[in-house]
């Protein structure tokens, strides 16, 4: 055992000091002499005044270090989003621009390739503009139209049905798309880009066929024949008239990279689309956030897909899904982040552990401040 310390001894001493007096007490007369009082009183003495002379325990500082550490978790956890999190958007928009997801070092050619339009979407009227090359296959032996043309071709309903049938109209990964409002008499605006583009129409039955430079011609076709519409690198523009907007089909699936929900309507940049709609955030058990008309809403390395994408009278109506590192509504000056914070994703995904974790540490902290406490008022 290792040597105690002096006031240690000193304390002993007394005690069994007092002890001995009062034992001598007990089998005498049961008085103490003036002696023996006056030699526990120095030793009483001497150990108060030991006691006296030592320093006083200061409180440690590691405390207020903890206190710091406290409101530098507490501020992390209620005030710092989480650095991704899965999102769900059913909105509906007056206009929408995306671009299709990258490649990502895949190996396949075919994945590098999506379908945005599937093929049987029969149309009234289309329009193409900026194609770089076009080609028209009609019965006539000339070459029509002229190279770099703007071309119309409408269907007309003579003495048997007319049709004009789009074929599959599948992108590069990287394309850019940009889908403008569709009209009430069933019209909308496709820009395509960015990417080498092909688009396929096959014509049967009367066709009115127009073309910048080259005037208008009318043919009947009694078997399908094809006009092909090429651009490499540069935008192409169909203009689209359908009977039906329910009938133009996309694909179920859009892997996309972005997504911009702002367009320039009534001559003005940079407006919200946003007609109504909600986002979903996920992680947080599907909380949902209510989008209102003109609201502003901003995505930061979006990776995922268009669920769903329908054309209605006036408006388009989307499905998003993908995870995001950023999402925040307001103006530029004045953003408010969608995100969750720590603390609203751990006690959705981690609630238990959350609530035991805080009242274990909650515990200690209180009773390191009583100790500490106690040590600054000694």
């Amino acid at each position: 055992m290792g040597k105690s310390r002096p006031e240690d001894q000193l304390t002993d001493l007394l005690r069994a000091a007092t002890d001995q007096v009062a034992r001598d007490a007990v089998q005498g007369s049961g008085s103490i002499s003036a002696e023996q009082f006056e030699h526990l009183e120095r030793l009483a003495r001497t150990v108060e005044f030991r006691r006296m002379a030592q320093p006083k325990p200061r409180p440690n500082r590691w405390f207020l270090g903890l206190i710091g550490l406290t409101f530098a978790i507490v501020g992390v956890l209620l005030f710092v989003p989480v650095g991704e999190t899965e999102i769900v958007i059913e909105v509906r928009l007056e206009e929408v621009a995306f671009r299709l997801a990258g490649d990502d070092g895949a190996d396949d050619p075919a994945t590098l390739r999506q379908t945005l339009l599937r093929r049987g979407t029969n149309v009234r009227m289309l329009g193409v503009s900026g194609a770089q090359h076009v080609r028209v296959r009609g019965d006539r032996d000339d070459q029509w139209p002229p190279e770099g043309s703007h071309v119309r071709l409408r269907t007309r309903d003579v003495d048997q049905p007319s049709h004009v049938t789009l074929s599959d109209v599948v992108l590069p990964a990287g394309s850019f798309i940009a889908i403008d409002p569709p009209a009430a008499a069933g019209a909308f605006t496709l820009t395509l880009g960015d990417a080498d583009i092909e688009i396929r129409a096959d014509m049967i039955g009367s066709v009115e066929m127009t073309a910048m430079g080259a005037g208008s011609r009318e043919e009947t076709f009694s078997r399908p024949r094809a006009a092909t519409f090429h651009t490499a690198g540069d935008h192409i523009q169909l203009d689209v008239e359908v009977q039906d907007l329910s009938a133009v089909r996309f694909a179920p699936s859009i892997e996309i990279s972005a997504i911009s929900f702002y367009g320039s309507r009534f001559g003005r940049s940079y407006t919200s689309s946003i007609l109504s709609g909600a986002v979903y955030l996920e992680e947080l058990d599907g909380e949902v956030l209510e989008l209102r008309r003109g609201q502003e809403l901003r995505m930061d390395s979006f990776t995922g897909s268009i669920r769903a994408l329908r054309l209605e009278p006036d408006s388009i109506e989307l499905q998003l899904q993908g995870r995001v590192r950023g999402l925040e509504t307001g103006s530029h000056g004045t953003p408010r982040s969608l995100m969750p914070t720590w603390l609203e994703w751990l006690a959705s995904r981690h609630g238990l552990s959350l609530f035991w974790g805080t009242a274990f540490y909650v515990v200690g902290l209180i009773a390191a401040a009583l100790r500490w406490f106690r040590l600054a008022s000694a």
